[in-house]
């Protein structure tokens, strides 16, 4: 029963996001090396930041519209230090950033590749204590 609660949850929440989302950023320029440029300063100041490197974490799936991750335990203590930290996650084709929305919203958040869902107590949540489930913003994220 608790296993058809998170699924219907997710589903709910993919199926809002994506209908809020529709169409949203499509013809938006991407302008890679000014993004990064200003990505890395934001970084460096940010004071909620947690970078996740590939020795961070496994790839579970990754697909059109989410991407799992299975976190070291390493990186689940420093996540869980944090209250809503903005994710520079290290993949083979790039850096992406994941930023966090509250479990029950329905806003996708500005500037990222992938948002997440936190708790009530501003941490993030990890499934089975572990597994990050992160959700592809539509527009490609970043402007």
């Amino acid at each position: 029963m608790e296993r058809f609660k998170v699924v219907f949850i997710r589903v709910i929440l993919a199926i809002m996001i994506l209908s809020l989302n529709n169409g949203c950023g499509n013809n938006m320029p991407q302008k890679n090396d000014q993004v990064e440029n200003v990505l890395q300063e934001e970084m460096d100041t940010c004071s909620n930041c947690f970078v996740l490197k590939p020795q961070d974490y496994e790839i579970l799936s990754n697909d059109e519209t989410s991407c799992t991750l299975k976190l070291r335990d390493s990186a689940i203590s420093g996540l869980r230090e944090m209250p809503i930290p903005v994710l520079k996650i290290e993949f083979k084709d790039g850096t992406k950033i994941a930023k966090g929305i509250y479990i029950l919203a329905a806003a996708v958040p500005h500037d990222c590749d992938f948002f997440y869902c936190y708790e009530d107590d501003e941490r993030i949540v990890l499934w089975g204590g572990t597994i990050l489930h992160l959700i592809k913003t539509q527009h490609g994220g970043r402007r």
